[in-house]
């Protein structure tokens, strides 16, 4: 018979006798100090007051069937005095929560025990930083699974809004192959992050530290991404348009170092299906040299230098649509204007072609013309004040037409030619018999290599003469 066998035989031989008789009364059995023994199968055994089991050997629960099945309870050598309280579980039914660490404790090393209303979890180093899990109270039953993360190593995403709940102001919570923001109210309206189905290969996308309070660049087109078909992104200082077909052309927009201050630039609201003014000149911007820039009805050409002088293009307010063409040639823009020759004035096609030059002094006005190389510029000279005004030709060039010169007193009308081959390279005005007078109006136009086509009317005082010179100009 084995000691647990015999230790339970007298145990309840003593129990049997004491109840049986009733002799010896309230007399308590002696203690019954065994190194092991069992208890009485299907038997009910009442313990009060303090029990004490002197030996490290384990508890051994058999469980309802006696068979090699056994639930056994051991206790580490304890260092100081250690109490277990079984509450009460406040059902029919409770269990206690186990661990796998055999090791599991308050403080030690990747321990997880309960706290009120919480679990506590230590961590592989065993100090005084642990992570407590810790449930709001709720209204009604709420279940949280934990899904199959399909990988070795997955973790929880956690958030340092304590209230972080579904459609919680604030709140950021996971729904299927996406995320939802509240955003600041609790409402209907959330913002949902979801990501395309990647087939090919992962995919990074990376939220610079921007610096400053910022937002992402969206897009309402749900298949935008690089080399799509209608997309938009970002590259290095500047944004990628694809267009409506996915092919390896795109448009560039990039924007140049600004050192100085910041700038603005408004896309304003047009009304109507449009486009920007774009520039082939990569430093185009105000005030640059060869830039053009829109102002306030017109546009400002800076020319090649750039400097305090401009020229603005701006058209008159239109009281119907109107329509202005540029022929397809190669030459100067007329502008209706007069220019005051004073006493000398060289003329230039940039400055004077299409324009009126006023003779306008006394003493005479003299001008010299640029060299004839057909370019079909229009020269206008208006004498504006009677004196003894020239006009020069240069190098071999000369004058073909005539001018005609009428009588001031009377009806005379003469014609004076400029024959060609003549060497006619100066016009000479007196004041009088050769005209000069105010009113003459002569138009010189840049006709061949060499040759300026004359045509005047003016009138004369005296007996006229001719107002060509030949031989003046070498």
């Amino acid at each position: 018979m084995t000691n647990r066998t015999s230790w339970g035989w007298a145990l309840g031989l003593g129990l049997v006798l004491g109840m049986g008789l009733g002799l010896w009364g309230p007399t308590p059995l002696s203690a019954q100090n065994s190194p092991g023994g069992s208890f009485i199968t299907n038997f009910n055994y009442i313990i009060s007051g303090q029990w004490t089991h002197r030996r490290v050997s384990p508890w051994i629960i058999e469980g309802a069937t006696d068979d090699n099945f056994e639930t056994t309870i051991t206790f580490d050598e304890p260092t100081a005095d250690t109490t277990l309280t079984f509450p009460d579980g406040g059902a029919a039914s409770a269990a206690f929560m186990l661990s796998a660490l055999t090791t599991n404790d308050v403080d030690v090393v990747n321990s997880v025990w309960g706290v009120s209303n919480g679990f506590r979890f230590e961590g592989a180093t065993a100090d005084a930083f642990e992570i407590t899990v810790a449930p709001a109270n709720v209204t009604a039953d709420v279940t949280l699974t934990m899904p199959l993360s399909n990988a070795a190593d997955a973790a929880f995403m956690v958030s340092t809004l304590t209230t972080n709940s579904v459609q919680v102001l604030n709140s950021v919570w996971g729904v299927s192959n996406g995320l939802t923001f509240e955003g600041a109210t609790a409402d209907a309206g959330e913002l949902f992050l979801t990501v395309a189905d990647i087939a090919t290969a992962s995919r990074t996308m990376t939220l610079p530290d921007m610096g400053a309070a910022s937002a992402v660049l969206a897009s309402t087109l749900t298949t935008n991404t690089v080399d799509a078909a209608n997309a938009v992104w970002g590259v290095s200082n500047g944004l990628t348009f694809e267009g409506a077909t996915a092919d390896a052309g795109e448009l560039f927009l990039t924007v140049a170092n600004i050192a100085t201050a910041s700038r603005t630039m408004t896309l304003p609201d047009m009304g109507a299906a449009s486009a920007v003014l774009a520039s082939t000149l990569t430093t185009n911007t105000f005030g640059a040299a060869n830039s053009i820039w829109g102002i306030s009805n017109g546009l400002v050409f800076e020319g090649a230098t750039a400097d305090g002088f401009e020229i603005t293009v701006s058209p008159a307010d239109a009281s119907a649509n109107a329509t202005v063409t540029i022929p397809d040639v190669t030459g100067t823009l007329p502008v209706m204007t007069m220019i005051a020759a004073g006493a000398t004035e060289t003329v230039t096609a940039v400055t004077h072609a299409g324009a009126c030059i006023a003779l306008d002094t006394g003493g005479g006005s003299t001008i010299t013309l640029p060299a004839a190389t057909a370019t079909g510029n229009r020269y206008c000279f208006i004498v504006t004040v009677t004196g003894a005004h020239i006009i020069n030709v240069v190098g071999n060039d000369e004058f073909v037409g005539g001018i005609h010169q009428g009588n001031d007193t009377n009806d005379t009308t003469v014609f004076w030619p400029a024959a060609d081959a003549s060497d006619n390279d100066r016009i000479s005005l007196n004041g009088t018999s050769q005209g000069g007078l105010v009113g003459c109006r002569y138009e010189i136009v840049d006709i061949l290599t060499d040759n300026w086509s004359i045509i005047g009317s003016c009138d004369a005082s005296g007996t006229e003469a001719t107002p060509f010179a030949t031989g003046q100009v070498a």
